[in-house]
Protein backbone atom coordinates (compact mmCIF):
# COMPACT_ATOMS: atom_id res chain seq x y z
CA UNK A 1 0.00 0.00 0.00
CA UNK A 2 2.57 2.23 0.86
CA UNK A 3 4.62 1.59 -2.39
CA UNK A 4 1.76 2.49 -4.36
CA UNK A 5 1.17 5.43 -2.59
CA UNK A 6 4.56 6.27 -3.05
CA UNK A 7 4.25 5.77 -7.19
CA UNK A 8 1.10 7.96 -7.40
CA UNK A 9 3.22 10.96 -5.30
CA UNK A 10 5.79 10.55 -8.13
CA UNK A 11 4.13 10.60 -11.02
CA UNK A 12 1.93 13.73 -9.61
CA UNK A 13 5.43 15.12 -9.43
CA UNK A 14 6.76 14.30 -12.61
CA UNK A 15 3.41 16.01 -14.07
CA UNK A 16 3.52 18.71 -12.37
CA UNK A 17 7.33 19.15 -13.28
CA UNK A 18 6.25 18.62 -17.00
CA UNK A 19 8.39 15.68 -17.35
CA UNK A 20 5.62 13.94 -18.94
CA UNK A 21 4.65 16.38 -21.35
CA UNK A 22 5.34 15.20 -24.83
CA UNK A 23 8.50 17.15 -26.21
CA UNK A 24 7.97 18.50 -29.41
CA UNK A 25 9.12 17.49 -32.95
CA UNK A 26 9.39 18.26 -36.51
CA UNK A 27 6.15 16.93 -38.59
CA UNK A 28 7.70 18.51 -41.42
CA UNK A 29 10.99 20.04 -41.72
CA UNK A 30 12.55 21.85 -44.02
CA UNK A 31 13.86 20.98 -46.86
CA UNK A 32 16.49 22.49 -49.92
CA UNK A 33 15.09 24.82 -51.64
CA UNK A 34 15.80 27.20 -54.58
CA UNK A 35 15.19 30.31 -55.05
CA UNK A 36 15.34 33.04 -58.03
CA UNK A 37 16.98 36.81 -57.53
CA UNK A 38 14.53 39.56 -56.99
CA UNK A 39 11.66 37.00 -56.15
CA UNK A 40 10.59 36.20 -52.65
CA UNK A 41 11.42 32.28 -51.29
CA UNK A 42 9.74 29.95 -48.75
CA UNK A 43 11.04 27.41 -46.62
CA UNK A 44 8.57 25.88 -44.80
CA UNK A 45 8.46 24.12 -41.13
CA UNK A 46 5.85 22.12 -39.34
CA UNK A 47 6.48 20.88 -35.72
CA UNK A 48 4.49 18.59 -33.90
CA UNK A 49 3.38 19.26 -29.67
CA UNK A 50 5.03 22.43 -29.43
CA UNK A 51 3.37 23.65 -26.61
CA UNK A 52 5.21 26.49 -25.06
CA UNK A 53 8.44 25.84 -26.81
CA UNK A 54 9.31 28.83 -29.13
CA UNK A 55 10.61 28.46 -32.88
CA UNK A 56 13.16 30.41 -34.40
CA UNK A 57 15.14 30.67 -38.09
CA UNK A 58 18.46 30.84 -38.33
CA UNK A 59 20.47 31.72 -41.80
CA UNK A 60 24.42 31.72 -42.65
CA UNK A 61 25.45 32.52 -45.64
CA UNK A 62 27.76 31.06 -47.42
CA UNK A 63 30.27 33.49 -48.10
CA UNK A 64 30.07 35.01 -44.87
CA UNK A 65 27.76 37.96 -45.76
CA UNK A 66 25.17 37.66 -42.96
CA UNK A 67 24.46 35.54 -40.12
CA UNK A 68 20.74 35.56 -39.08
CA UNK A 69 18.43 34.97 -36.32
CA UNK A 70 14.89 36.10 -36.42
CA UNK A 71 11.94 35.17 -33.45
CA UNK A 72 10.85 34.10 -31.23
CA UNK A 73 7.85 32.92 -33.00
CA UNK A 74 7.90 35.84 -35.37
CA UNK A 75 10.21 38.59 -36.34
CA UNK A 76 10.71 40.72 -33.46
CA UNK A 77 13.92 42.65 -35.36
CA UNK A 78 13.03 45.71 -37.35
CA UNK A 79 16.12 45.83 -38.85
CA UNK A 80 15.86 42.56 -40.86
CA UNK A 81 12.88 43.42 -42.63
CA UNK A 82 13.28 40.92 -45.12
CA UNK A 83 12.72 37.88 -42.82
CA UNK A 84 9.47 37.18 -41.97
CA UNK A 85 8.01 34.19 -40.20
CA UNK A 86 4.60 33.40 -41.02
CA UNK A 87 3.03 32.13 -38.24
CA UNK A 88 -0.57 32.55 -40.05
CA UNK A 89 -1.02 28.27 -39.83
CA UNK A 90 -0.05 28.67 -35.75
CA UNK A 91 -2.73 26.70 -35.01
CA UNK A 92 -1.29 23.28 -36.51
CA UNK A 93 3.20 24.03 -35.98
CA UNK A 94 3.62 25.66 -39.01
CA UNK A 95 5.98 28.24 -39.08
CA UNK A 96 7.25 29.35 -42.00
CA UNK A 97 10.48 31.81 -43.13
CA UNK A 98 9.94 34.11 -46.28
CA UNK A 99 12.77 35.99 -47.51
CA UNK A 100 11.60 38.81 -49.64
CA UNK A 101 13.96 40.01 -52.74
CA UNK A 102 16.47 37.46 -52.38
CA UNK A 103 20.02 37.65 -54.28
CA UNK A 104 23.02 35.15 -54.58
CA UNK A 105 24.26 36.42 -51.34
CA UNK A 106 21.12 34.98 -49.41
CA UNK A 107 22.08 31.21 -50.58
CA UNK A 108 23.70 28.86 -47.49
CA UNK A 109 21.99 26.68 -44.95
CA UNK A 110 18.37 27.79 -42.83
CA UNK A 111 17.66 26.20 -39.74
CA UNK A 112 14.30 25.62 -38.01
CA UNK A 113 15.13 25.81 -34.52
CA UNK A 114 12.83 24.49 -31.64
CA UNK A 115 13.70 25.68 -28.04
CA UNK A 116 11.86 24.13 -24.97
CA UNK A 117 13.56 27.03 -22.67
CA UNK A 118 14.85 24.02 -20.43
CA UNK A 119 18.06 23.74 -21.42
CA UNK A 120 18.31 21.75 -24.90
CA UNK A 121 16.92 22.87 -28.17
CA UNK A 122 16.30 20.84 -31.72
CA UNK A 123 17.30 22.06 -34.81
CA UNK A 124 16.31 21.02 -38.70
CA UNK A 125 18.29 22.50 -41.25
CA UNK A 126 18.26 22.79 -45.26
CA UNK A 127 20.27 24.30 -47.70
CA UNK A 128 18.88 28.06 -49.97
CA UNK A 129 20.13 28.05 -53.45
CA UNK A 130 19.42 31.35 -55.38
CA UNK A 131 19.38 30.77 -58.61
CA UNK A 132 18.84 33.32 -61.70
CA UNK A 133 16.71 31.64 -63.98
CA UNK A 134 13.37 30.86 -64.07
CA UNK A 135 11.53 27.30 -64.14
CA UNK A 136 7.86 26.87 -65.07
CA UNK A 137 6.12 24.05 -62.93
CA UNK A 138 5.94 21.29 -64.92
CA UNK A 139 3.19 18.75 -63.31
CA UNK A 140 0.43 19.04 -61.10
CA UNK A 141 -1.68 16.52 -59.47
CA UNK A 142 -4.61 16.96 -57.45
CA UNK A 143 -6.43 14.42 -55.36
CA UNK A 144 -9.20 13.60 -53.14
CA UNK A 145 -9.39 10.93 -50.11
CA UNK A 146 -12.93 9.99 -49.40
CA UNK A 147 -13.74 8.10 -46.49
CA UNK A 148 -16.47 6.38 -48.57
CA UNK A 149 -19.63 5.52 -46.07
CA UNK A 150 -20.95 2.05 -47.59
CA UNK A 151 -23.55 1.95 -50.53
CA UNK A 152 -23.29 5.95 -50.58
CA UNK A 153 -22.13 7.22 -54.57
CA UNK A 154 -18.94 8.61 -55.09
CA UNK A 155 -20.13 12.22 -55.25
CA UNK A 156 -21.86 11.82 -52.18
CA UNK A 157 -20.89 12.76 -48.74
CA UNK A 158 -22.67 12.97 -44.97
CA UNK A 159 -22.07 15.80 -43.01
CA UNK A 160 -19.16 15.75 -40.84
CA UNK A 161 -17.44 13.10 -43.19
CA UNK A 162 -14.31 13.79 -43.13
CA UNK A 163 -11.86 14.14 -46.06
CA UNK A 164 -8.34 14.53 -46.86
CA UNK A 165 -7.30 16.58 -50.60
CA UNK A 166 -3.71 16.58 -51.95
CA UNK A 167 -1.95 18.93 -54.13
CA UNK A 168 1.16 18.64 -55.59
CA UNK A 169 3.42 21.01 -57.92
CA UNK A 170 6.70 19.57 -59.01
CA UNK A 171 9.75 21.27 -61.04
CA UNK A 172 9.45 24.88 -60.83
CA UNK A 173 12.16 27.22 -59.71
CA UNK A 174 10.98 28.61 -57.58
CA UNK A 175 8.78 25.82 -56.12
CA UNK A 176 5.31 27.24 -56.84
CA UNK A 177 2.78 28.62 -53.97
CA UNK A 178 -0.16 26.35 -53.58
CA UNK A 179 -3.22 25.91 -51.47
CA UNK A 180 -6.99 24.28 -50.88
CA UNK A 181 -10.06 26.57 -51.71
CA UNK A 182 -13.76 25.56 -51.55
CA UNK A 183 -16.38 27.20 -53.34
CA UNK A 184 -19.84 27.26 -52.28
CA UNK A 185 -23.24 27.53 -53.42
CA UNK A 186 -23.94 31.43 -53.82
CA UNK A 187 -20.34 32.25 -53.49
CA UNK A 188 -20.02 33.84 -56.94
CA UNK A 189 -16.95 31.55 -58.01
CA UNK A 190 -15.39 33.03 -54.73
CA UNK A 191 -13.78 30.67 -52.83
CA UNK A 192 -12.78 30.01 -49.42
CA UNK A 193 -9.19 28.84 -48.39
CA UNK A 194 -8.73 25.90 -46.68
CA UNK A 195 -5.76 25.97 -44.02
CA UNK A 196 -2.92 23.63 -45.78
CA UNK A 197 -0.04 21.85 -44.59
CA UNK A 198 3.10 22.36 -46.42
CA UNK A 199 5.79 20.01 -47.36
CA UNK A 200 8.72 20.31 -50.05
CA UNK A 201 11.40 18.47 -51.42
CA UNK A 202 14.26 20.25 -53.80
CA UNK A 203 11.61 19.40 -56.59
CA UNK A 204 8.20 19.42 -55.39
CA UNK A 205 5.97 21.19 -52.88
CA UNK A 206 2.70 19.45 -51.34
CA UNK A 207 -0.31 20.89 -49.41
CA UNK A 208 -2.28 18.56 -47.93
CA UNK A 209 -5.19 19.88 -46.42
CA UNK A 210 -7.58 17.48 -43.99
CA UNK A 211 -11.91 18.69 -44.40
CA UNK A 212 -14.59 18.11 -42.32
CA UNK A 213 -17.68 18.61 -44.60
CA UNK A 214 -20.55 20.37 -43.36
CA UNK A 215 -24.52 20.94 -44.50
CA UNK A 216 -23.32 24.13 -46.11
CA UNK A 217 -20.72 22.08 -48.60
CA UNK A 218 -23.50 20.95 -50.57
CA UNK A 219 -23.52 22.00 -53.73
CA UNK A 220 -19.93 22.86 -53.39
CA UNK A 221 -16.79 22.00 -55.25
CA UNK A 222 -12.61 22.14 -53.98
CA UNK A 223 -10.00 23.45 -55.86
CA UNK A 224 -6.19 24.25 -55.56
CA UNK A 225 -4.67 27.26 -56.62
CA UNK A 226 -1.33 27.23 -57.82
CA UNK A 227 0.70 31.09 -58.02
CA UNK A 228 4.14 30.92 -59.89
CA UNK A 229 6.22 34.25 -60.83
CA UNK A 230 6.85 32.68 -64.30
CA UNK A 231 2.58 32.27 -65.08
CA UNK A 232 0.69 35.36 -65.55
CA UNK A 233 -2.88 34.11 -63.82
CA UNK A 234 -3.14 31.02 -61.50
CA UNK A 235 -3.57 27.79 -62.32
CA UNK A 236 -6.68 25.82 -60.98
CA UNK A 237 -6.51 22.34 -60.13
CA UNK A 238 -9.96 19.89 -59.59
CA UNK A 239 -9.03 16.70 -57.32
CA UNK A 240 -9.93 13.21 -58.44
CA UNK A 241 -11.27 9.96 -57.01
CA UNK A 242 -9.49 6.78 -57.91
CA UNK A 243 -10.58 3.77 -57.59
CA UNK A 244 -9.95 0.51 -58.86
CA UNK A 245 -7.62 1.73 -61.75
CA UNK A 246 -10.08 4.02 -62.40
CA UNK A 247 -10.03 7.57 -62.37
CA UNK A 248 -12.79 10.21 -61.32
CA UNK A 249 -13.61 13.58 -60.73
CA UNK A 250 -15.28 14.48 -57.87
CA UNK A 251 -16.12 18.21 -56.23
CA UNK A 252 -14.99 20.20 -59.38
CA UNK A 253 -17.20 22.91 -60.83
CA UNK A 254 -19.09 20.16 -63.09
CA UNK A 255 -19.34 17.38 -60.72
CA UNK A 256 -19.97 19.19 -57.44
CA UNK A 257 -20.47 17.13 -54.25
CA UNK A 258 -23.53 16.62 -52.48
CA UNK A 259 -23.86 16.17 -48.68
CA UNK A 260 -27.04 14.71 -47.01
CA UNK A 261 -27.54 16.13 -43.58
CA UNK A 262 -29.78 15.93 -40.76
CA UNK A 263 -32.59 18.60 -40.23
CA UNK A 264 -31.08 21.89 -39.08
CA UNK A 265 -33.58 24.00 -37.14
CA UNK A 266 -33.57 27.59 -36.06
CA UNK A 267 -36.17 29.61 -34.01
CA UNK A 268 -37.59 33.01 -35.60
CA UNK A 269 -37.14 35.34 -33.59
CA UNK A 270 -34.22 33.67 -31.92
CA UNK A 271 -35.20 34.26 -28.70
CA UNK A 272 -38.49 35.36 -26.75
CA UNK A 273 -38.72 37.54 -23.37
CA UNK A 274 -41.97 38.50 -20.94
CA UNK A 275 -42.32 41.98 -19.38
CA UNK A 276 -43.72 42.15 -15.88
CA UNK A 277 -47.91 42.76 -15.90
CA UNK A 278 -47.87 42.74 -19.62
CA UNK A 279 -49.20 40.10 -21.85
CA UNK A 280 -47.25 40.00 -24.89
CA UNK A 281 -48.30 38.64 -28.33
CA UNK A 282 -45.62 36.97 -30.23
CA UNK A 283 -45.43 34.48 -33.76
CA UNK A 284 -42.80 32.17 -33.32
CA UNK A 285 -41.53 30.26 -36.83
CA UNK A 286 -39.24 26.86 -36.47
CA UNK A 287 -37.74 26.75 -40.08
CA UNK A 288 -35.37 23.61 -41.20
CA UNK A 289 -33.01 23.09 -43.39
CA UNK A 290 -32.57 18.75 -44.47
CA UNK A 291 -31.43 16.51 -47.12
CA UNK A 292 -33.23 14.75 -47.55
CA UNK A 293 -36.09 15.90 -46.82
CA UNK A 294 -37.85 15.36 -43.81
CA UNK A 295 -40.21 12.24 -42.98
CA UNK A 296 -44.24 11.87 -43.67
CA UNK A 297 -44.58 12.78 -40.11
CA UNK A 298 -41.77 14.59 -39.41
CA UNK A 299 -42.22 17.79 -38.34
CA UNK A 300 -41.07 20.23 -37.41
CA UNK A 301 -43.16 20.43 -34.25
CA UNK A 302 -43.23 22.50 -32.26
CA UNK A 303 -43.30 21.72 -28.23
CA UNK A 304 -44.07 23.65 -24.91
CA UNK A 305 -45.41 22.24 -22.41
CA UNK A 306 -48.42 24.07 -21.18
CA UNK A 307 -47.91 27.04 -23.14
CA UNK A 308 -51.20 28.83 -25.04
CA UNK A 309 -50.57 29.23 -28.66
CA UNK A 310 -52.46 28.36 -31.98
CA UNK A 311 -50.80 26.68 -35.15
CA UNK A 312 -50.74 28.93 -38.11
CA UNK A 313 -48.50 27.26 -40.71
CA UNK A 314 -47.62 23.53 -41.03
CA UNK A 315 -45.52 22.31 -44.03
CA UNK A 316 -41.85 23.66 -44.58
CA UNK A 317 -41.60 25.13 -41.16
CA UNK A 318 -44.22 24.95 -37.95
CA UNK A 319 -45.11 28.19 -36.63
CA UNK A 320 -47.38 29.34 -33.75
CA UNK A 321 -48.75 32.04 -32.19
CA UNK A 322 -47.99 33.02 -28.22
CA UNK A 323 -49.62 35.08 -26.01
CA UNK A 324 -46.99 35.24 -23.49
CA UNK A 325 -47.61 36.59 -19.79
CA UNK A 326 -44.99 36.70 -16.87
CA UNK A 327 -45.62 33.25 -15.29
CA UNK A 328 -44.18 31.74 -18.33
CA UNK A 329 -40.85 32.74 -17.94
CA UNK A 330 -38.40 30.30 -17.72
CA UNK A 331 -40.63 28.11 -19.70
CA UNK A 332 -38.97 26.16 -22.25
CA UNK A 333 -39.96 25.41 -25.81
CA UNK A 334 -38.80 23.07 -28.48
CA UNK A 335 -38.87 21.92 -32.32
CA UNK A 336 -38.71 18.43 -33.57
CA UNK A 337 -37.83 17.42 -37.13
CA UNK A 338 -37.20 14.11 -38.59
CA UNK A 339 -35.31 12.63 -41.68
CA UNK A 340 -33.79 9.46 -42.85
CA UNK A 341 -30.62 10.18 -41.36
CA UNK A 342 -32.47 10.87 -37.83
CA UNK A 343 -33.96 13.75 -35.27
CA UNK A 344 -32.74 16.86 -34.75
CA UNK A 345 -33.74 18.87 -31.52
CA UNK A 346 -33.27 22.48 -30.23
CA UNK A 347 -34.84 24.24 -27.34
CA UNK A 348 -35.44 28.23 -26.72
CA UNK A 349 -35.94 28.70 -23.05
CA UNK A 350 -38.30 32.36 -22.63
CA UNK A 351 -36.49 34.93 -20.66
CA UNK A 352 -37.50 37.98 -19.19
CA UNK A 353 -36.94 41.46 -20.39
CA UNK A 354 -35.95 42.79 -16.70
CA UNK A 355 -37.98 45.89 -17.00
CA UNK A 356 -41.09 47.46 -16.26
CA UNK A 357 -43.64 47.81 -18.81
CA UNK A 358 -43.68 51.75 -20.46
CA UNK A 359 -46.78 52.98 -18.99
CA UNK A 360 -45.66 52.14 -15.34
CA UNK A 361 -42.27 53.47 -16.25
CA UNK A 362 -44.49 56.81 -17.44
CA UNK A 363 -46.39 56.46 -14.27
CA UNK A 364 -44.11 56.50 -12.09
CA UNK A 365 -41.90 59.02 -13.48
CA UNK A 366 -44.95 61.75 -13.83
CA UNK A 367 -46.00 60.99 -9.79
CA UNK A 368 -42.88 61.67 -8.91
CA UNK A 369 -42.59 65.23 -11.00
CA UNK A 370 -46.09 65.89 -9.63
CA UNK A 371 -44.75 65.60 -6.08
CA UNK A 372 -41.54 67.14 -6.30
CA UNK A 373 -43.50 70.17 -7.98
CA UNK A 374 -45.98 70.71 -4.88
CA UNK A 375 -42.87 70.09 -2.38
CA UNK A 376 -41.41 73.39 -4.20
CA UNK A 377 -44.30 75.34 -4.19
CA UNK A 378 -45.01 74.85 -0.38
CA UNK A 379 -41.35 75.35 -0.09
CA UNK A 380 -41.93 78.84 -1.72
CA UNK A 381 -45.14 79.95 0.19
CA UNK A 382 -43.61 79.10 3.82
CA UNK A 383 -40.35 80.99 2.43
CA UNK A 384 -42.33 84.19 0.99
CA UNK A 385 -45.01 83.92 3.58
CA UNK A 386 -43.08 87.11 5.69
CA UNK A 387 -42.45 89.56 2.75
CA UNK A 388 -45.96 90.85 3.15
CA UNK A 389 -45.27 93.98 5.00
CA UNK A 390 -42.76 95.46 2.73
CA UNK A 391 -44.88 95.82 0.08
CA UNK A 392 -46.23 99.31 0.32
CA UNK A 393 -42.68 100.38 0.27
CA UNK A 394 -41.78 102.60 -2.91
CA UNK A 395 -38.62 101.93 -4.54
CA UNK A 396 -36.52 105.90 -4.95
CA UNK A 397 -36.52 107.31 -7.72
CA UNK A 398 -33.17 109.72 -8.74
CA UNK A 399 -34.86 112.57 -7.14
CA UNK A 400 -34.78 111.05 -3.74
CA UNK A 401 -31.20 109.69 -3.76
CA UNK A 402 -30.28 112.95 -4.09
CA UNK A 403 -32.18 114.53 -1.59
CA UNK A 404 -30.79 111.60 1.15
CA UNK A 405 -27.58 112.44 0.04
CA UNK A 406 -27.85 115.57 0.85
CA UNK A 407 -29.55 115.54 3.98
CA UNK A 408 -26.93 112.78 4.83
CA UNK A 409 -24.06 115.75 3.88
CA UNK A 410 -25.37 118.08 6.18
CA UNK A 411 -26.78 115.72 9.57
CA UNK A 412 -22.61 114.94 9.24
CA UNK A 413 -22.23 119.10 9.51
CA UNK A 414 -24.75 119.46 12.09
CA UNK A 415 -22.99 116.62 14.72
CA UNK A 416 -19.82 117.98 13.82
CA UNK A 417 -20.78 121.44 14.84
CA UNK A 418 -22.62 120.25 17.95
CA UNK A 419 -20.23 117.83 19.53
CA UNK A 420 -17.36 119.60 18.26
CA UNK A 421 -13.34 118.71 18.21
CA UNK A 422 -12.74 118.18 22.52
CA UNK A 423 -9.61 120.07 22.07
CA UNK A 424 -12.27 123.22 21.80
CA UNK A 425 -13.27 122.99 25.31
CA UNK A 426 -11.18 125.64 27.09
CA UNK A 427 -11.29 128.17 24.37
CA UNK A 428 -13.02 130.69 24.98
CA UNK A 429 -16.20 132.67 22.78
CA UNK A 430 -15.01 136.05 22.07
CA UNK A 431 -14.77 135.39 18.20
CA UNK A 432 -17.08 137.14 16.59
CA UNK A 433 -17.57 134.30 14.26
CA UNK A 434 -18.67 131.89 17.21
CA UNK A 435 -22.37 131.64 18.56
CA UNK A 436 -23.45 130.18 21.62
CA UNK A 437 -25.49 126.31 21.45
CA UNK A 438 -27.78 128.12 23.69
CA UNK A 439 -29.04 130.41 21.03
CA UNK A 440 -30.29 127.79 18.93
CA UNK A 441 -34.14 128.19 20.01
CA UNK A 442 -37.24 126.80 18.76
CA UNK A 443 -39.81 129.10 17.97
CA UNK A 444 -43.83 127.69 18.13
CA UNK A 445 -41.70 124.44 17.73
CA UNK A 446 -40.19 125.00 14.40
CA UNK A 447 -36.39 125.33 14.34
CA UNK A 448 -34.97 128.11 13.31
CA UNK A 449 -33.29 126.98 10.34
CA UNK A 450 -31.41 129.91 9.24
CA UNK A 451 -29.19 130.24 12.28
CA UNK A 452 -27.91 126.34 10.69
CA UNK A 453 -27.78 127.91 7.29
CA UNK A 454 -29.85 124.49 6.24
CA UNK A 455 -32.38 125.22 3.39
CA UNK A 456 -34.61 122.79 1.63
CA UNK A 457 -37.81 123.28 0.48
CA UNK A 458 -38.87 119.87 0.86
CA UNK A 459 -40.79 119.53 4.07
CA UNK A 460 -40.85 115.82 4.57
CA UNK A 461 -37.19 116.50 5.01
CA UNK A 462 -37.40 119.46 7.14
CA UNK A 463 -39.28 116.98 9.31
CA UNK A 464 -36.48 114.93 9.81
CA UNK A 465 -34.15 117.40 10.62
CA UNK A 466 -36.28 119.05 13.27
CA UNK A 467 -36.97 115.40 14.64
CA UNK A 468 -32.99 114.81 15.00
CA UNK A 469 -31.86 118.17 16.27
CA UNK A 470 -34.75 117.74 19.06
CA UNK A 471 -32.99 114.77 19.86
CA UNK A 472 -29.58 115.93 19.90
CA UNK A 473 -30.73 118.92 22.07
CA UNK A 474 -32.31 116.84 24.94
CA UNK A 475 -29.07 114.68 25.08
CA UNK A 476 -27.29 117.62 25.35
CA UNK A 477 -29.17 118.95 28.24
CA UNK A 478 -29.05 115.35 29.95
CA UNK A 479 -25.48 115.56 29.73
CA UNK A 480 -22.37 117.25 31.28
CA UNK A 481 -22.37 121.33 31.17
CA UNK A 482 -18.90 120.96 29.57
CA UNK A 483 -20.53 120.95 26.26
CA UNK A 484 -22.54 123.95 27.06
CA UNK A 485 -20.49 126.30 25.48
CA UNK A 486 -19.25 124.70 22.59
CA UNK A 487 -18.48 127.44 19.69
CA UNK A 488 -19.56 126.37 16.30
CA UNK A 489 -19.22 128.37 13.10
CA UNK A 490 -21.79 130.16 11.57
CA UNK A 491 -23.24 129.53 8.55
Amino acid sequence: MLGSISAFVAVVLLMSSGSLAIEPSFRNPPSDTTGVKGHDVTMYCQVAHKGKSNLYWHCNSDNGYQDVTVGPNENNNPSLKRFVIDNSGASVGQYNLIITDVTELDSGNCSCIIDTGIGNAMEAGARLTVMSNISVPSNQLCTINKHKTPGQQLRVFTAEDDTQLMCQSRNGVPLADIHWEIVRTGSNGTGVEIFSSISTTATTITAIADYKITPADDGAYFQCIHTHVALTEPSICSPLFRKNRQTFEIGSPDQPIQVKYRPVLRFIPASLKVTPFETREETLRCVYDANPDLDVNGGPSINGGDLKWNYTTPGKEDSVDLSLVQTDYGKIIECVATNELGSSVITLKIDSTGFLPTWIMVVIIGGGGLLLFFIIALTCCICFSGDGDHDDEKPLDDADLSRQGSFQRNELEVEENLYGDPEMEGDDNDDPDMININEFMFEGGEMRKDNIGYVDDDDSDDDIVKTKMKNKKMKKKASSNKYDHIPINKV
